[in-house]
């Protein structure tokens, strides 16, 4: 966040913190704000205008307070076609925000994968979502603690080595994976399933549920 930012207003929410009321203000881009009373409650005097312009651009007066930034005041943007710079420049970067999410996840089903030995890094399938991937991850930041925390997830039983026909699905992370292996022409597995089947991903799913859609997908694709 920093001093004349511009940003669309995607939502505006009201929020409470030690009983102090403020408005959260998520932008385009998926990033959210805090925008407190201010001094003398100057900003709370200005809530009515956030709620009254979703969807529109404003300018951010970005101060300091003991080394942590907060918003001070905005304006709104009359500017259209800073507008819709802005509005273009904030959505590719909530797409490609959820393009990381979707490669993270995607990345630790291979890794749930290998580590119980159900498919090899070797195989076409593992040479795939790893090109996929690393594609998409910043090597240093995530894919190692991607793979640290697949380590930790898999139950010591799930590691032991599996015959082929015994692979089973568990995660929605290991169902995407083998999506794409089964396809490479599929990009985006999220979106793919939820064009051809109807089901977001995104989602909370028990194991058995994540068995059923691998099932259903199997059969309907002939896999």
């Amino acid at each position: 966040m920093k001093n004349n930012d511009i940003i669309i207003i995607e939502s505006v929410e009201v929020a409470e913190r030690d009983g102090k009321e403020y408005r959260l203000v998520t932008d385009k881009a998926g990033t959210q704000y805090k925008f407190k009373s201010g001094r003398g409650g100057a900003l709370e005097k200005k809530w009515p205008i956030l709620e009254a312009n979703v969807g529109k651009a404003i300018k951010l007066k970005v101060e300091q307070f003991k080394g942590f930034d907060f918003v001070a005041d905005f304006t709104l943007v009359t500017d259209e076609f800073a507008s819709q710079a802005t509005e273009k420049a904030q959505t590719q970067a909530k797409e490609k925000h959820t393009d990381s999410i979707e490669a993270q996840v995607c990345f630790k089903g291979m890794v749930e994968l290998i580590i119980a030995d159900k498919i090899k890094l070797e195989s076409k399938e593992g040479k795939i979502t790893m090109e996929w991937a690393m594609g998409r991850l910043n090597p240093v930041a995530e894919i190692i603690s991607i793979i640290d925390k697949a380590k930790r997830e898999i139950p010591q039983t799930t590691q032991a080595k599996l015959e082929p026909d015994q692979q089973e699905i568990k995660t929605m992370g290991q169902l995407l994976q083998w999506i794409m292996g089964k396809d490479p022409n599929i990009k985006t597995p999220r979106a793919w399933v939820a064009t051809n089947f109807g089901v977001d991903t995104r989602d909370i799913f028990t194991t058995e549920e994540i068995q059923k859609l691998y099932e259903k997908i199997k059969a309907n694709m002939g896999w």
